[in-house]
């Protein structure tokens, strides 16, 4: 198995499962000159190991005599900050999230326990233990890590369908074509395909498509010579050569223009492209994963996307399933947006009524409106708990929801216009009172300069000093 090179050589892992039979089947699983497997059948046993040394990744189950598989990992953690774990179990994970929704982060693999999968989650833990040592990758990754941005959360059968294609293709630098709506985290699944991959130690470079102007697409994308167009005042290497090595991931590849179609195939048929205004050509080793949330075959059909191109991407499609269609993945989401949201040395638990509330709503925005309506919970919220009367769902799914017949009759731009005003009033209050009237920490926490968080509060008509403590 593949890793970086910070991991002591050969890598500890410590099995941990009360059926002698499962620990067996696990081993084989994991059997390999490059890694050091111990099983044993108890918590206290795996404990008594890991006061006498560490190990790299700790796999446990859940379900056990004497302790849980959280609890373990739990004190594992005690003895040993930096070790890796994977939580298995045949139950639903929202059952384990929602009675223990504060727990540390962890991976969770189901039972009955699959190879590949195993496997997958495996490699990631030792990258993520490279990363955290010091190890190949540069401060971008250590970065991302540390957030815990880049970890796909979930054991959904959607999701382990997703775990299993992406084992298929970390391997080989085949062409991926990631579908799916909008949030449901394609550039999550490109970095987690480039992290395992072979090409780890190389840069990843994500573009957004759509964000870059027809006019500037091909400059930004291969580089320029000077004097190439108007206000090319120098020379400049592209987005592939920055990329060179490494991977690049087009995201929402349909708004590509026809031109840079072009080059693009040219790229991927014979790895070489001309910078603008240049007459030579440039090689290149590079990756191309990309990403769409429009239909590529009908854009093939309208004339606005090259066949020949779209067949040169397509060789492996992964869509990804949209949030609706793994509610039972929201618990362990809910608590990992939580954890990142959470004021430090905090922690905020979530309760059954308002954990029912965000599993029966359909989440058009997916998993980005779900991280999004969890940081106003967390600024709603009073206390150590989120409530359902904190949960403010502002989709258009939930507004029709709760729009009344007379709120009907009044014109869409108006009631927009009100709706948006409730939530400005509702998050501007949940801040102040969650800083005690400190304009100053309410607008950082906010992530808003002091100056229009005040032109909030001024619009809303709200006062920070009935927010302060009386002295």
């Amino acid at each position: 198995m593949e890793r970086g090179g910070a991991i002591q050589s050969p890598p500890k892992i410590l099995i941990v499962d009360d059926e002698p039979a499962i620990c067996l089947l696990l081993q084989e699983m994991l059997r390999s000159p490059d890694m050091d497997v111990t099983t044993v059948q108890s918590a206290p046993e795996a404990l008594a190991l890991l006061q006498q040394a560490p190990v790299d990744l700790l796999i446990a189950d859940f379900n056990m005599p004497h302790m849980t598989g959280q609890e373990l990992i739990a004190q594992a953690r005690r003895l040993h900050p930096e070790i890796r774990a994977i939580l298995m179990s045949a139950m639903d994970p929202s059952e384990i999230v929602a009675d223990s929704p504060s727990t540390d982060t962890y991976d969770f693999v189901a039972k009955p326990v699959k190879a590949q999968d195993l496997k997958l989650r495996v490699q990631r833990a030792f990258r993520e233990l490279d990363l955290a040592r010091g190890g190949p990758g540069g401060p971008r990754e250590r970065a991302a890590l540390k957030r815990k941005d880049d970890l796909l959360i979930g054991s959904s059968r959607a999701m382990r369908a997703t775990y299993e294609q992406i084992a298929v293709v970390t391997h080989n630098d085949i062409p991926v074509l990631l579908t799916g709506e909008s949030g449901t985290g394609k550039e999550l699944v490109a970095r987690t395909i480039h992290h395992l991959s072979s090409r780890f130690e190389k840069p990843f470079v994500a573009v957004n498509c759509s964000a870059i102007p027809d006019t500037l697409m091909e400059a930004e994308l291969f580089g320029h010579t000077r004097g190439a167009f108007t206000g090319a005042s120098g020379e400049r290497d592209g987005l592939f050569s920055a990329s060179h090595g490494g991977t690049i991931f087009l995201d929402e590849i349909g708004e590509l223009s026809l031109g840079a179609q072009v080059k693009l195939l040219r790229v991927l048929e014979r790895g070489e492209f001309r910078r603008v205004g240049e007459s030579q050509d440039r090689t290149v080793d590079v990756r191309l994963l990309s990403a769409t949330n429009r239909d590529l075959e009908e854009a093939v059909k309208k004339g606005t996307f090259r066949e020949d191109l779209y067949y040169r991407i397509h060789v492996f499609p992964i869509h990804l399933a949209p949030l609706r269609e793994r509610r039972e993945d929201i618990p362990m989401l809910a608590s990992h947006f939580l954890k990142r949201h959470a004021p430090p040395g905090g922690t905020m638990r979530i309760d059954g009524e308002a954990l029912v509330r965000l599993i029966d709503y359909d989440w058009p925005g997916n998993v980005r409106e779900l991280e999004n309506v969890l940081r106003q919970a967390l600024a709603l919220a009073e206390g150590g708990s989120i409530h359902a009367r904190d949960v403010r769902l502002q989709a258009a799914a939930a507004a029709r929801n709760a729009i009344s017949d007379e709120q009907l009759d009044r014109p869409f731009a108006e009631l927009k216009d009100q709706l948006v005003s409730d939530f400005e009033r509702d998050y501007v209050v949940g801040m102040l009172r969650k800083h005690k009237g400190n304009v100053s920490a309410a607008a950082r926490a906010a992530g808003l300069h002091r100056k229009n968080f005040w032109t909030l509060m001024q619009k809303t008509g709200i006062d920070p000093d009935s927010f302060k403590k009386p002295s």
